[in-house]
């Protein structure tokens, strides 16, 4: 029984990508996320209570279609049920060569420093584990990568949005 269960494993993100091509594997994939998305959203201020002006909801609208907020939507996860997981980054210009190397600091966001979402596929990323997150089951973070590896840099995991199907359990 372990035999024919093994023989079951993970067939590989190129694979995924490969089967992804066939129409009722791709509807599959996309329908959820187009069904999340179909409603649209309502921007409120921060604590929820009085609308905004219809001249800062125009504004939004622009920034929205400036950035392709739907299509990256759409993208994260249509392409999050394709690999079974997937990872979102805004790209931030900051003067510190480390920014994306250490925990996230919404204090060190400039104004205008924000130029849009990078999407990457799971075959372009490695993950890094810190020592405790590598040894320490009474830890929150256990088995959780603590920076990821994309394209030689280290990303730390608090600058990320990682969408997972369903995640493998962590023997």
């Amino acid at each position: 029984l372990f035999q024919w269960y093994g023989t079951q494993s993970f067939i590989g993100h190129q694979a995924c990508a490969i089967l992804a091509q066939h129409w009722m594997i791709d509807k599959i994939c996309t329908t959820p996320a187009r069904d999340a998305i179909r409603q649209g959203f309502e921007i409120i201020n921060e604590v929820g209570e009085d609308k905004l002006t219809d001249e800062v909801i125009a504004e939004y609208a622009r920034y929205d279609k400036k950035f392709k907020i739907y299509k990256h939507m759409l993208d994260y996860v249509r392409k999050g049920r394709i690999f079974g997981i997937r990872v979102a980054f805004p790209i931030i210009e900051s003067p510190d060569p480390d920014y994306y190397e250490k925990p996230f600091n919404p204090d060190g966001v400039r104004p205008a420093s924000f130029k849009g979402w990078v999407m990457v596929d799971p075959y372009w990323m490695a993950p890094i584990l810190s020592a405790d997150a590598s040894a320490r089951p009474d830890m929150p973070d256990f088995y959780e990568p603590t920076w990821w590896l994309i394209n030689g840099k280290q990303y730390h995991r608090s600058h990320l949005c990682i969408f997972r199907t369903s995640p493998p359990v962590d023997l």
